[in-house]
């Protein structure tokens, strides 16, 4: 099929779904309205609705009736993203564009933020939300207000504040799997009005969802405790500091990789030795298994409202160590293995923000930048069959990335608005690695190091028109960046250059009916050039940049409540995702040199589905009983740019459902849930291993099915 065509049948079906849900919520008399969610996707307060660009935002309420726990749960809730994990690290594609190594001199390609503040590993990204007001997903290139290597787009996880009176809650969740988790805050004014605090907590325990065959033990399970300390200074009418520190411990064994062979009839180098492969979720491991990580940050925010304008000045420090011990030929011979594999990062930023603050023609805001991290990274690689042999990885990286930048909007009239934005960067990155023979105590074998830097512009432009209050439209072109770099211990010589990315794209969104039915669509087409690429060669992690690829897509989205006890939410997204010119070649096949364009982008299904319904039944005096069913479908996807087989995932369909009883008064609330009820078997990430002896299929499974009981109390 013509892509156009194919294009031009996606948009018709979806701009049929928008019109059909239109109808069907005008024949409903008047209701409740729909939630209205205050976002800073643009550095300044408004809604989804006014935002001209694709954004979706979800309140800590629809979070926890969806059961939204972490990154990956997000996916079954909002349009264009999908997560996986690789031991304990997050790995996010937004739209086509992310990054599918977890090296830590790799950087991501979709931004996360907390609280403002820019997480530049993946470990910081992975785990389970906490005491969460908001999360904001933007999607496509963010290169002016969210500079720093947001080619795929950004995500905004904000925490709540401390509030003016005092409040706390408290949950506890048991299920299968041995499953606990219990979470909880409190806070409110600590000195008179002047001074705030709250205290959050969590822990998330469950045994692991993968046997270990070898010895009864289990893998993909969760060890993990979070706590967050936040103040809210009102120093005067028009000074507020806030300061946040947090603290994260995390145990268990999350996203393991069991191997499997690419080629059902060709045994592994170490099966061949008399190792033996498990079959499908189930590993066998003869080595010893151990994760620790600790994860600590603190930031301060200041802000200054002179009237005119507001300045901010957000401070914030950051640490990370992990250590891994692991059995890394994926079978019961004793092999190979990380005996450790130890990462450890800091990071400082600092940003600075001036906003206009007045109703006039213009709103505009400038800001500056600065990212300083510096990392290190080692692996010690026992062979016992071998017993003087050994390897050695060693390494560090570090970067220091700049930036200034400007974003305005000029109102023409009531109806039409003109916004302009700009900002220019600066990134620099050093990589030393060092590959020993023996251990990293034996004789230097290879060693290099490199470093480079790279400048970026990266503007934006709009053009939105207000046909009324309610409904608006929107074009938009921007681009984004994600700066080069030099993949560690893949000792490639050089480094490879930056991802560049332009997005053109129109938007109409509508709130309708008194707010009843809000319906948003979006139409885009995305330019990509060096695109950056993952893959195992020759038993070393490579990147490599494609020429170039080219994504049309449709995004919608739909929120509705027809009554007052029945509410519809809905995302649909259609991605034609194909690389345009790339020729790389496939380890797994001998090395041989194949064409790849025309291929689908990895990660990337055709098409994604977010159906849930939500009915609530009031029980006289007592209070009401929730009934919540989600519906999500993927079509089938690919992890490699080979597009074959081994590397993918066939279209699936997750159904969750939820039971809640919420007592009169709104204080307890007791809620039965299953997650995946029908079981699927579902890969969130897979790619060609580089173990030593050998290169197996390595797959990275979303949980399975999980059912289980919560318990909370609000004051």
């Amino acid at each position: 099929m013509d892509q156009n065509t194919g294009m031009g049948q996606a948009v018709r079906r979806v701009i049929n779904l928008f019109v059909l849900a239109v109808l069907a919520v005008s024949i409903v008399g008047e209701t409740l309205a729909t939630e209205v969610i205050v976002v800073t996707a643009q550095k300044r307060e408004g809604t989804v609705q006014d935002t001209p660009m694709s954004v979706s935002a979800y309140g800590g309420d629809t979070l926890e009736k969806s059961g939204v726990q972490d990154l990956r749960d997000l996916q079954f809730l909002a349009p264009g993203i999908q997560v996986g994990e690789f031991f304990n690290k997050a790995l996010i594609t937004i739209r086509g564009i992310g990054n599918d190594t977890s090296s830590i001199s790799a950087d991501p390609g979709v931004a996360v933020h907390v609280n403002g503040v820019y997480l530049g590993r993946r470990l910081y990204q992975s785990g389970v939300f906490m005491d969460v007001d908001r999360i904001e997903v933007l999607r496509g290139p963010q290169g002016t207000l969210y500079g720093r290597n947001a080619t795929g787009g950004a995500i905004n996880i904000i925490t709540n504040a401390p509030t003016d009176e005092f409040e706390a809650y408290a949950r506890v969740t048991a299920g299968n799997y041995d499953l606990l988790r219990i979470e909880g805050a409190a806070g409110g004014p600590l000195i008179g009005d002047k001074v705030k605090a709250r205290l959050a907590f969590k822990t998330h325990d469950h045994k692991g969802y993968t046997p270990n065959i070898f010895n009864g033990e289990h893998y993909d399970d969760a060890d993990e405790a979070t706590a967050r300390l936040s103040f809210q200074i009102d120093a005067s009418e028009n000074f507020t500091i806030d300061l946040i520190s947090d603290y994260r411990r995390v145990g268990g064994f999350g996203g393991i990789t069991p191997d499997s062979r690419f080629d059902p009839d060709t045994p592994l180098p170490q099966e061949v030795a008399g190792g033996v492969l498990a079959m499908g979720r189930a590993v066998n491991h003869d080595f010893r298994k151990d994760y620790k990580a600790e994860i600590w940050g603190v930031s301060a925010k200041l802000t200054w409202d002179t009237g005119p304008v507001v300045i901010t000045s957000l401070t914030a420090y950051r640490e990370v160590d992990s250590n891994l011990v692991y059995d890394i030929d994926g079978t019961d011979l004793d092999g190979a293995a990380f005996d450790p594999a130890f990462e450890s990062q800091q990071q400082f930023s600092e940003e600075i923000n001036i906003l206009s603050n007045t109703d006039g023609k213009f709103d505009w805001i400038i800001g500056a930048f600065f990212f300083r991290e510096d990392g290190e990274s080692f692996v010690d690689i026992p062979f016992p069959l071998m017993p003087f042999a050994a390897a050695g990885l060693d390494g560090v990286i570090d970067t220091t990335s700049v930036a200034v930048f400007g974003d305005a909007t000029y109102h023409v009239t009531d109806k039409l608005d003109l916004t302009a934005g700009i900002r220019w960067g600066r990134d620099k990155k050093r990589v030393e690695e060092r590959f020993f023979l023996f251990g990293l105590d034996g004789p230097l074998a290879l060693e290099s190091e490199l470093k480079d830097s790279w400048n970026s512009v990266t503007p934006r432009g709009a053009i939105t028109y207000h046909f009324t209050e309610n409904i608006n439209a929107y074009v938009t072109v921007s681009k984004g960046f994600k700066s080069g770099g030099f993949n560690m211990f893949g000792f490639q010589g050089v480094g490879y250059e930056p991802e560049k990315a332009i997005n053109y794209e129109f938007g109409l969104k509508s709130a309708l009916f008194e707010r009843r039915l809000l319906a948003n669509i979006s139409v885009f087409r995305m330019d990509y050039s060096n695109l950056q690429v993952f893959q195992i060669q020759n038993f070393l992690p490579l990147i490599t940049n494609a020429a170039k690829a080219t994504i049309d897509g449709v995004e919608f989205e739909l929120q509705a409540q027809p009554t007052d006890n029945l509410q519809f939410t809905a995302t649909v997204t259609y991605l034609d995702a194909t690389f345009d010119e790339y020729s790389a070649p496939d380890p797994a096949r001998g090395g041989a040199v194949f064409d790849l364009a025309g291929n689908r982008m990895t990660a990337t299904p055709e098409w994604a589905v977010n159906l849930a319904a939500e009915y609530s039944i009031p029980i006289n005096n007592w209070g009401h009983v929730r009934l919540r069913g989600e519906y999500s479908y993927k079509s089938k996807m690919f992890f490699r740019p080979f597009n074959l087989e081994p590397s993918a995932q066939d279209g699936y369909h997750i159904i969750n459902g939820r039971i809640t009883f919420e007592s009169a008064d709104e204080r307890w609330e007791i809620t039965a849930w299953i997650e995946n009820a029908t079981n699927e078997l579902i890969a969130g990430k897979i790619q060609i291993g580089g173990a030593v002896l050998g290169s197996p299929v390595e797959t990275q499974y979303l949980p399975p099915r999980t059912y289980g009981v919560t318990v909370g109390f609000r004051y």
